[in-house]
């Protein structure tokens, strides 16, 4: 379930990975594009954090949502190399293809 964005989108994706016997890594990641994206990396880790949790909490009322071990956001709109874009290689991605890129 993905909360409405105004000026942009919002993209959630869950990874659950087992790290153990007896627990359960879970890893969030949120994509934003947009006035959204421009916004919350104008705004502190902590701020953001707050938000992420509201929302959360907001989507899933009936689930307990633990607060995260560690929280990380890009600056990627401010940096003068990539100015918002980023690239990523599709899992398909063959090793001629890539060297075909690389040329």
């Amino acid at each position: 379930k993905t909360p409405p964005a105004k000026g942009g989108s919002v993209n959630v994706q869950e990874q659950e990975s087992e790290s153990s016997s007896t627990t359960s890594v879970h890893v969030l990641l949120v994509v934003l594009t947009g006035e959204v994206a421009s916004r919350i990396e104008e705004q502190s880790l902590e701020d953001t954090k707050a938000e992420v949790m509201e929302t959360l909490r907001d989507m899933y009322p009936a689930e307990t949502v633990p607060e995260p071990l560690d929280i990380t956001k890009t600056d990627w709109d401010k940096h003068p190399f990539f100015r918002g874009s980023y690239s990523n290689r599709p899992i398909c991605l063959t090793g001629n293809v890539l060297s075909n890129l690389r040329a």
